[in-house]
């Protein structure tokens, strides 16, 4: 990366989450995850998805995916795509909950974890510790 391009880290650890231990992520604190596929050659791990942005809680995980592969041209592709699980009720992620009926609980869940996602995705720093970014909030 070139000079003043680089985020300033969060500085929470995620080795006791990869490790599975129970309780290593606060209850309160969301991680975003994205996925940008560079090349066509790079792995896809199993699936279509080439960029997506989304966000994960202990209770929910919710992906928008913005591109993803063609099988016909092998070419990554504009979609507008959502897909969110209640991972204490699925937590194989097996059924969906995105477009569900307006004014469902479900739909006022799906808009506040996209609203959370958006929010994660240009933080930078942690509140008290680090200057205020340029995004002009700070990570979770």
């Amino acid at each position: 990366n070139s000079a003043g391009a680089c985020r300033t880290l969060d500085g929470h650890s995620l080795l006791g989450l990869a490790a599975g231990q129970p309780g290593a992520q606060p209850a309160d604190r969301a991680l975003a995850v994205e996925l940008k596929r560079i090349a066509l050659n790079a792995p896809v791990l199993g699936g279509r998805a080439c960029t997506y942005t989304g966000v994960r809680t202990r209770t929910h995980a919710y992906i928008h995916h913005t591109e993803a592969l063609n099988p016909r041209s092998r070419a990554c592709e504009p979609v507008d795509d959502i897909e969110w699980y209640d991972l204490e009720a699925d937590p194989f992620e097996l059924s969906s909950l995105a477009g569900s009926a307006p004014g469902s609980v479900n739909a006022t869940t799906e808009a506040a974890l996209a609203a959370r996602s958006t929010r994660l995705a240009d933080c930078a720093g942690i509140e008290g510790r680090d200057p205020l970014p340029p995004s002009g909030h700070w990570c979770e």
